[in-house]
This record gives C-alpha cells, sequence and structure tokens, in this order.
C-alpha cells in the first residue's frame, strides 16, 4: 500500500463514514485506491468502492503507451481488491 492510500485509510476514510451507513476501501496493486461513503449494505459499498478503483486504474493506465499498458496487466498492477468495509457506530 502507498504513503497516501495508508493515510486516507487512516485518517478521511473512516473520519468521513455516515453513521449507521456503509463504506468501503479498495486498492490496486500501482498503490492506486479509491473509496465509498454512504451505502445501505456492506455489498454495495464493497462493489461501489471496486468500480471507482477500477475507474482510476483505468485513468492511470490511459496515458501510457501500448506495451506499457500491456505490461501492468500482465503483472494484475490494475485489479482492485477491497481490504477494509466500515460503518461506524
Amino acid at each position: 500500500m502507498g504513503l497516501q492510500a495508508s493515510k486516507d485509510l487512516k485518517t478521511r476514510y473512516k473520519r468521513e463514514q455516515q453513521k449507521g451507513k456503509f463504506g468501503a476501501f479498495a486498492l490496486n496493486l500501482a498503490f492506486g485506491y479509491d473509496v465509498s461513503f454512504g451505502w445501505g449494505t456492506p455489498a454495495e459499498a464493497r462493489e461501489a468502492a471496486m468500480a471507482y478503483c477500477k475507474s482510476s486504474s483505468a485513468q492511470a493506465l490511459g496515458p501510457l503507451g501500448i506495451e506499457a499498458r500491456k505490461w501492468a496487466k500482465q503483472r494484475g498492477l490494475e485489479k482492485c481488491t477491497v481490504i477494509d468495509t466500515h460503518a461506524p457506530d
């Protein structure tokens, strides 16, 4: 996990959660990440975080040349994983 992702996981991500709602934190192997807030169920929160993370991954790969994108995809660097689902008390 990258430094900024680690910082946001510990601060902004939990601070911006809404009481009684769910959020999730997803990241990829290239240190990209994204979060979701305010969902009614854990599954919705995870799906939203994954969608945001995948979109961020695609945007990061866009400016690269075809060989660089191929290299990144062969190593799975664009694939996202939810690492936390959170609902404040």
